[in-house]
């Protein structure tokens, strides 16, 4: 910056130098003119001066100030670039990523759904087999009840015609020892049963 303070310094001299030695110069051919030709003169010669300095002060300005502001033009047009190109990269990368997650989401509801069918199809095998083997059991139940009813219909008919037989000797025995009428008839088969429930 003291470069560019000391450039502008220089130009600003060589211009008010140049002025000093063109100014005088036309006021020296003026001398013998008419006032109008004067005025005219220093108006041209004002004209030249002003040119002049301008033309240094648009030289000095432009490597002293244009050069920087252009600098800072192409670094904020630079930046802007970058954010604009970031923020694209942002928003593709957000998009790749939400497509992404779609896709694991779809993926999971489908594997969610499978697992539900599976679960399903689990709970209806493992009902099926609970209640086949239930049937069985059943079955296996009612069979040995079966059995064990019949073998005590069994045991229970046996143990009728046991004691069948053991009354119908003793009936016999209790009739060969005497004539039986009809009421020691009644008689004597009131005892056996008496007799029979009494061994019971």
């Amino acid at each position: 910056m003291r470069l560019n303070q000391k450039s502008f310094a220089g130009a600003m001299a060589a211009g008010m130098m140049l002025s000093m030695a063109v100014l005088p110069a036309l006021g020296a051919e003026a001398e013998g003119a008419t006032p109008i030709d004067k005025e005219l003169k220093g108006a041209v010669g004002t004209a030249v001066v002003t040119i002049l300095i301008f033309l240094c002060l648009f030289i000095v300005l432009r490597a002293v100030a244009w050069k920087p502001i252009l600098k800072g033009l192409q670094a904020r047009e630079t930046a802007i670039r970058d954010s604009v190109e970031a923020a694209a990269k942002a928003r593709a990368e957000a998009e790749r990523m939400t497509k992404e997650l779609e896709s694991r989401i779809a993926e999971a509801q489908k594997q969610g759904q499978q697992q539900l069918m599976q679960a399903k199809a689990d709970a209806q095998k493992l009902a099926e087999q609970i209640r086949e083997k239930a049937e069985a059991e059943a079955a296996a139940l009612r069979d040995r009840a079966l059995r064990d009813i019949d073998g005590a219909k069994q045991q229970a008919l046996a143990e009728i015609n046991s004691h069948a037989a053991e009354l119908g000797t003793a009936i016999a025995r209790k009739i060969l020892q005497r004539s039986v009428t009809v009421e020691d008839q009644g008689r004597l088969v009131e005892e056996s049963l008496a007799e029979l429930a009494a061994k019971n």
